[in-house]
């Protein structure tokens, strides 16, 4: 069993992993809206992901909104969990590789999604340009605006 909540204070989506269904699935959507206040929706994990857009199936538990303005590091994501690849659990990891990255380079991001490296960068690095490819056109859009959210448009691309 695995818990991961994408959001903020006010508003979070909590995505469980469960084997089982009934009862403990039952009583773990009831934990989490009593622990969790931001919690809004609660999404199960059907699927891993899947085809090249790397997406996950999930069966909606509670709530019906799986858009959410995630906060990490002093930067905000908006991302549709159903519709983009996005892990909040690879917050730390967005920070290592930003720490590597050097004043005046560029870089480029194969498969860049709503872009979360890319704006971890951005905000970290001062004279910087980060360039994404990404597929998914939904997933693309997140990243522009994303972008645009954390007043990064002159340094994302």
């Amino acid at each position: 069993m695995a818990i991961e909540i994408v959001g903020n204070k006010e508003k979070a989506i909590a995505i469980i992993e469960i084997k089982r269904n009934g009862k403990r699935e039952k009583e773990l959507v009831e934990w989490i809206l009593k622990h969790h206040k931001n919690v809004k929706t609660i999404l199960k994990k059907v699927s891993g992901r899947k085809g090249e857009l790397r997406l996950k199936e999930y069966e909606i538990l509670y709530g019906r909104e799986t858009e959410v303005l995630h906060k990490e590091y002093g930067y905000e994501l908006k991302v549709d969990v159903t519709q983009v690849y996005f892990s909040a659990r690879e917050a730390k990891e967005r920070q290592r590789i930003a720490s590597l990255v050097k004043e005046g380079e560029t870089i480029l991001i194969m498969f860049s999604g709503i872009m979360p490296f890319g704006i971890a960068i951005a905000k970290k690095v001062e004279n910087v340009k980060v360039y994404g490819i990404e597929l998914n056109e939904i997933a693309h859009k997140y990243a522009i605006e994303n972008a645009r959210i954390n007043k990064l448009s002159h340094k994302v691309y």
